[in-house]
């Protein structure tokens, strides 16, 4: 099965414990950069969304605010849908 596809697959079950995350991000093997991901969960443990905030390398500076504000944004926006 392609990175894609496990991705997809994964996302579609509950993601409760660390294999279940690791499968969900599977599609980050083929990235060329690192990427910090946050992944965004329902109180069931089921896949919302992500939010990719730093890319680059680790040498880089690492925005952590960004991961928070973003995250919010996004949960807020789903939240009022």
């Amino acid at each position: 099965m392609s990175a894609i596809a496990e991705t997809e697959h994964a996302r579609s079950e509950q993601l409760d414990n660390p294999e279940s995350i690791y499968r969900a991000c599977a599609d980050m093997k083929l990235f060329n950069q690192e990427v910090l991901r946050v992944i965004l969960l329902d109180t069931r443990y089921r896949y919302i969304s992500t939010v990719e905030n730093t890319k680059g390398s680790i040498n880089e500076s690492l925005a952590i605010h960004g991961i928070a504000k973003d995250s919010l944004i996004l949960l807020i926006s789903i939240i009022l849908d």
